[in-house]
Protein backbone atom coordinates (compact mmCIF):
# COMPACT_ATOMS: atom_id res chain seq x y z
CA UNK A 1 0.00 0.00 0.00
CA UNK A 2 1.58 3.18 -0.94
CA UNK A 3 1.36 5.65 1.70
CA UNK A 4 1.61 9.58 2.16
CA UNK A 5 2.59 11.23 5.39
CA UNK A 6 -0.22 13.76 6.65
CA UNK A 7 0.55 16.55 9.58
CA UNK A 8 -2.30 16.46 11.84
CA UNK A 9 -2.89 18.15 15.24
CA UNK A 10 -2.90 16.38 18.54
CA UNK A 11 -4.10 17.80 21.87
CA UNK A 12 -1.33 19.51 22.64
CA UNK A 13 -1.51 21.15 19.77
CA UNK A 14 1.72 19.97 18.62
CA UNK A 15 2.30 18.10 15.46
CA UNK A 16 3.08 15.39 13.71
CA UNK A 17 3.02 13.11 10.45
CA UNK A 18 0.88 9.91 10.24
CA UNK A 19 0.83 7.55 7.09
CA UNK A 20 -2.37 7.53 5.01
CA UNK A 21 -3.47 5.04 2.68
CA UNK A 22 -3.73 5.80 -1.22
CA UNK A 23 -6.95 6.46 -2.25
CA UNK A 24 -7.83 2.80 -4.18
CA UNK A 25 -6.70 0.93 -0.93
CA UNK A 26 -9.17 3.30 1.15
CA UNK A 27 -11.93 2.48 -1.65
CA UNK A 28 -11.45 -1.30 -1.02
CA UNK A 29 -11.57 -1.40 2.38
CA UNK A 30 -14.66 1.44 2.40
CA UNK A 31 -16.81 -1.49 0.08
CA UNK A 32 -16.27 -4.60 2.99
CA UNK A 33 -16.67 -1.66 5.97
CA UNK A 34 -20.00 -0.94 4.53
CA UNK A 35 -21.10 -4.05 4.13
CA UNK A 36 -20.26 -5.00 7.08
CA UNK A 37 -22.32 -2.02 8.78
CA UNK A 38 -25.29 -3.33 6.24
CA UNK A 39 -25.00 -6.48 8.45
CA UNK A 40 -25.26 -5.25 11.78
CA UNK A 41 -28.28 -2.72 10.72
CA UNK A 42 -30.43 -6.15 9.68
CA UNK A 43 -30.14 -6.95 13.23
CA UNK A 44 -30.55 -3.53 15.05
CA UNK A 45 -33.18 -2.94 17.60
CA UNK A 46 -34.19 0.06 18.87
CA UNK A 47 -35.75 -0.85 22.70
CA UNK A 48 -36.47 1.92 25.22
CA UNK A 49 -35.57 1.33 28.61
CA UNK A 50 -36.81 3.07 31.90
CA UNK A 51 -34.55 4.56 34.43
CA UNK A 52 -32.73 1.84 36.52
CA UNK A 53 -32.90 -0.69 33.98
CA UNK A 54 -29.76 -2.83 33.73
CA UNK A 55 -28.27 -3.48 30.19
CA UNK A 56 -25.48 -5.59 30.96
CA UNK A 57 -24.11 -6.85 34.36
CA UNK A 58 -20.03 -7.02 34.99
CA UNK A 59 -18.94 -11.22 34.04
CA UNK A 60 -22.01 -12.27 32.59
CA UNK A 61 -21.37 -12.94 28.52
CA UNK A 62 -21.44 -10.69 25.92
CA UNK A 63 -25.07 -10.80 24.56
CA UNK A 64 -24.33 -7.61 22.77
CA UNK A 65 -23.50 -4.36 21.80
CA UNK A 66 -25.14 -0.95 22.37
CA UNK A 67 -24.69 2.60 21.41
CA UNK A 68 -26.74 5.26 22.90
CA UNK A 69 -29.21 7.04 20.69
CA UNK A 70 -30.83 9.28 23.70
CA UNK A 71 -30.35 8.86 27.42
CA UNK A 72 -27.34 7.70 29.83
CA UNK A 73 -25.97 5.04 31.75
CA UNK A 74 -23.82 4.55 34.49
CA UNK A 75 -20.84 1.96 34.12
CA UNK A 76 -19.50 0.16 37.51
CA UNK A 77 -17.35 -1.86 38.82
CA UNK A 78 -17.19 -4.29 41.69
CA UNK A 79 -14.17 -2.59 43.71
CA UNK A 80 -12.42 -5.25 45.82
CA UNK A 81 -14.36 -4.57 49.22
CA UNK A 82 -17.63 -5.72 47.02
CA UNK A 83 -19.06 -2.30 47.13
CA UNK A 84 -20.09 -0.72 43.46
CA UNK A 85 -18.18 1.82 41.59
CA UNK A 86 -18.76 4.54 39.38
CA UNK A 87 -16.59 4.72 36.83
CA UNK A 88 -18.30 6.89 34.33
CA UNK A 89 -21.44 8.32 33.31
CA UNK A 90 -22.02 7.42 29.12
CA UNK A 91 -24.06 9.97 27.53
CA UNK A 92 -26.10 9.66 24.27
CA UNK A 93 -23.62 9.02 21.32
CA UNK A 94 -21.36 6.31 22.98
CA UNK A 95 -21.04 2.83 22.39
CA UNK A 96 -21.20 0.10 25.31
CA UNK A 97 -19.69 -3.14 25.41
CA UNK A 98 -17.74 -3.12 22.20
CA UNK A 99 -14.63 -4.43 24.58
CA UNK A 100 -16.87 -7.62 25.53
CA UNK A 101 -18.13 -7.74 21.32
CA UNK A 102 -14.76 -7.66 19.65
CA UNK A 103 -13.13 -10.02 22.34
CA UNK A 104 -16.39 -12.48 22.97
CA UNK A 105 -15.71 -12.40 26.83
CA UNK A 106 -17.08 -11.06 29.48
CA UNK A 107 -18.58 -7.57 29.82
CA UNK A 108 -15.67 -6.07 32.28
CA UNK A 109 -18.60 -3.83 34.11
CA UNK A 110 -22.07 -3.12 34.31
CA UNK A 111 -24.22 -0.34 32.70
CA UNK A 112 -27.63 0.98 34.53
CA UNK A 113 -29.47 3.82 32.56
CA UNK A 114 -29.67 6.97 34.92
CA UNK A 115 -32.99 8.16 32.66
CA UNK A 116 -35.37 6.73 30.14
CA UNK A 117 -32.77 5.69 27.14
CA UNK A 118 -32.72 4.50 23.85
CA UNK A 119 -29.76 2.45 22.56
CA UNK A 120 -29.34 1.52 18.90
CA UNK A 121 -28.89 -2.40 20.52
CA UNK A 122 -26.80 -5.06 18.60
CA UNK A 123 -27.92 -8.44 20.33
CA UNK A 124 -26.87 -11.64 20.65
CA UNK A 125 -23.55 -13.35 18.78
CA UNK A 126 -24.07 -11.46 16.00
CA UNK A 127 -22.21 -8.47 17.53
CA UNK A 128 -19.76 -10.66 19.29
CA UNK A 129 -16.02 -10.53 17.00
CA UNK A 130 -17.15 -7.38 14.81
Amino acid sequence: MDEVLSPIRTRTGLSEHVALPNIKDWMEWSKGFSKAIQELESIRQTPTFPKGAVLFHQGTECHGLYLLHSGSARLTTVGSTGCSLTMRIAEAGEVLGLRAALTCAAYGISAETMEPTRPLSYPGKSSCAL
